[in-house]
């Protein structure tokens, strides 16, 4: 930048010079050229700091989502998910990757987000603690109001939090809401399946007779709310989520329940929270 202000301002004076002025212009005009150049070059920089506060500041007059992601060996699949989060018309967000000591390249993969995005923020445990101790973890560094579980091989809308922030906006009476979810297996909408069709019928013998009214990412949670349900269970190695919601609704969370579809359940890969086997459960 100050290359570019001497060249500016030398420029400015070959012409004086050219002209035959340069006698007239003086030692004090010369100066006053240069420091024309550079009052030009602070104003900008004022301007561009001006705008980078304001923005700051719309941004953070905004609730703050803390979205906990556990991860474990998915080198080939958490940057999708990674670039799903970064996407979010919703600024104001952090996105606290758990990851389970993986033994891949799956640090790698994060590295480029975390080091080009603050709003990323790795943990990594020293032994493998499995899917639901990595979300504790998770949950223990966040510091946002609300909270979303989103698995590494999953995807988000673009608007999938300023939908959510919106609708708690509207009803600040509810403990958690949940959204409808599609399955893909490997692009949005190869499947067109929604996994959490809303029915008349009661939702916790739903969850008890395995029709899984709605899975981990389909939520989004006040974050007191979450705390009065406890930690996450370690030693439940299948269904986490499902007795995660289950807490909830037998505690009487208040709820409401969306159509609209924000978020994309991969059935494609090894999933790391949830199995096809209740025999854990």
């Amino acid at each position: 930048a100050e290359k570019d202000i001497t060249g500016m301002s030398n420029n400015m004076l070959r012409i004086f010079k050219e002209k035959g002025l340069a006698s007239a212009l003086g030692e004090r005009g010369r100066k006053r050229i240069t420091d024309f150049f550079t009052l030009e070059k602070h104003l900008d920089t004022l301007e561009n700091a001006i705008t980078k506060s304001i923005d700051t500041c719309f941004m953070n007059t905004e609730p703050l989502v803390s979205i906990i992601m556990p991860t474990y060996n998915r080198a080939d699949l958490i940057g999708e998910t990674l670039e799903s989060v970064q996407n979010q018309t919703y600024q104001n967000w952090e996105c606290i990757i758990s990851d389970d000591f993986s033994t891949d390249k799956t640090m790698d993969s994060i590295k480029r987000f975390v080091n080009g995005d603050s709003r990323f923020i790795v943990s990594k445990n020293m032994k493998t603690k499995g899917a639901p101790g990595a979300r504790n973890t998770g949950v223990e560094i966040s510091r946002g109001s609300f909270l979303i579980f989103l698995d590494s091989d999953d995807l988000l809308h673009p608007d999938c939090l300023s939908n959510r922030i919106n609708e708690f906006k509207k009803n600040s009476h509810c403990d958690f809401l949940v959204f409808s979810t599609i399955e893909f297996k490997n692009i949005i909408d190869d499947t067109n399946i929604l996994v959490n069709v809303n029915t008349t019928q009661d939702t916790i013998a739903r969850f008890l007779m395995m029709d899984v009214p709605w899975v981990i990412m389909s939520p989004i949670w006040k974050r007191e709310s979450f705390l009065k349900i406890g930690q996450w269970k370690e030693e439940i190695l299948s269904w986490q989520d499902l007795y995660i919601h289950l807490r909830a609704l037998l505690k009487n969370f208040k709820y409401l329940y969306y159509s609209n579809v924000d978020n994309y359940w991969s059935i494609n890969s090894d999933t790391y929270s949830i199995n096809n086997s209740s025999e854990d459960f």
